[in-house]
């Protein structure tokens, strides 16, 4: 995996771009799409953020690997339509080369993809989370370029004025302690410092992997409208044996392997399934009614599962003891230890759409096709050559 950093001057067609369609908030066609919460522009801001490193990746990781490629650029959408009647165009629809532009989409009446040209399309993950999805949104055949920002908390700040910033007005805010603080000797109150504008570096984009839709979605956990996501949020280890804990039961009796080398909960790990074969639990209410919580646990790597046993087991986590040293997704856990391992939900209970998902830690298990798509991009820049 390449980390970069990104400068102010990255962003700057983006930030353009974004604020362009802010301003057509009173547009009707733009206002659903853009804020359904009723967002103001910071809201909007950290919505819409994630669509910055496209460029940045293909024009600083990918590019600069291809036979002339540093010589390139990839053009990003910076259309604004409504996808339910103008369709939707991939994140990258085309590439500007020495030679001139290339389209891989075009738009006629409606977005319809080149002959013979990628289509990609660029998932761009924040760096706290812990699962990857996608929407299956006619992406059959494209590339799937999935990547990992982390932003500085004040990102926006380099693009601030920097008058705001004066000493004058810090000077300002410095408050008068002779007149207003009798004692403060456990420091709990502080003055403002002085904001720092001279760091131009906003924040990281990692990328992670460069696949395919289908090889994601023949991978990943496919989940039903209505169907909620469990997935490992920690692990923890424990110095002693929980209370309630039963006899120890190998862990490979609760799952079966995938075919890229990953476990899948079987049967036994849900207490039923539906006469749609959805698995479920009972989800009691404070009323004393019941009824079926509709969930699949994601899918989870361990090198050695018969060095792991589990000891006790609930909705919310699982105890699990190991013989060994082994590793857990990205958890390193040591031999003849008790781990506790916590579960958390996505409730999906309302979203009635389908979805593919997976634990973002487990990214390098998926089909590799980078080399593919370089090979791609280097062909098409160099005129077939």
């Amino acid at each position: 995996m390449i980390t970069i950093p990104i400068n102010k001057n990255d962003i700057l067609k983006s930030i353009y771009f974004i604020t362009a369609i802010i301003q057509k908030q009173t547009s009707g066609s733009m206002q659903g799409a853009l804020s359904s919460k009723g967002d103001l522009m910071g809201g909007i801001f950290d919505r819409w953020i994630n669509t910055v490193p496209e460029s940045i990746i293909f024009n600083k990781i990918i590019l600069p690997e291809v036979r002339n490629g540093q010589s390139s650029e990839i053009i990003s959408d910076f259309y604004l339509y409504d996808p339910k009647t103008a369709g939707i165009a991939p994140d990258v629809i085309g590439i500007r080369t020495p030679n001139g532009t290339i389209p891989f989409a075009v738009f006629n009446e409606r977005w319809i993809p080149v002959d013979n040209m990628p289509q990609i399309e660029v998932k761009t993950f924040k760096k706290p989370q812990k699962m990857i999805s996608l929407r299956n949104q006619d992406y059959d055949g494209k590339y799937l370029v999935m990547a990992e920002s982390e932003l500085r908390i004040d990102y926006l700040l380099p693009f601030f004025d920097a008058s705001i910033f004066q000493d004058s007005i810090h000077s300002n805010l410095v408050m008068d302690d002779d007149s207003f603080i009798v004692s403060n000797s456990a420091g709990r109150l502080q003055g403002i410092d002085i904001v720092n504008i001279n760091n131009y570096e906003i924040g990281t984009v990692t990328l992670l992997k460069v696949t395919t839709a289908e090889a994601f979605m023949n991978s990943a956990t496919f989940c039903e409208g209505t169907v909620s996501v469990q997935y490992i949020n920690g692990v923890e280890k424990k110095t002693r044996v929980p209370a309630g804990a039963s006899e120890e039961i190998p862990l490979s009796e609760y799952c079966n392997r995938t075919e890229i080398g990953l476990y899948r909960f079987s049967d036994k790990w849900y207490e039923g399934y539906t006469s749609e074969k959805i698995p479920y639990y009972t989800k009691n209410s404070r009323g004393g009614s019941s009824n079926a919580f509709l969930y699949r646990t994601l899918d989870f790597y361990v090198d050695d599962i018969n060095s792991v046993s589990i000891i006790k087991k609930s909705n919310s986590s699982m105890y699990i003891k190991t013989n060994k040293s082994i590793r857990l997704n990205e958890h390193q856990l040591q031999a003849d230890s008790i781990y506790k391992v916590d579960f958390a939900m996505l409730d999906r209970s309302s979203n009635n759409g389908v979805e593919y998902f997976m634990q973002k830690s487990l990214i390098t298990h998926i089909d590799d096709y980078q080399e593919q798509l370089k090979n791609s991009l280097e062909i098409i820049i160099n005129g077939g050559k």
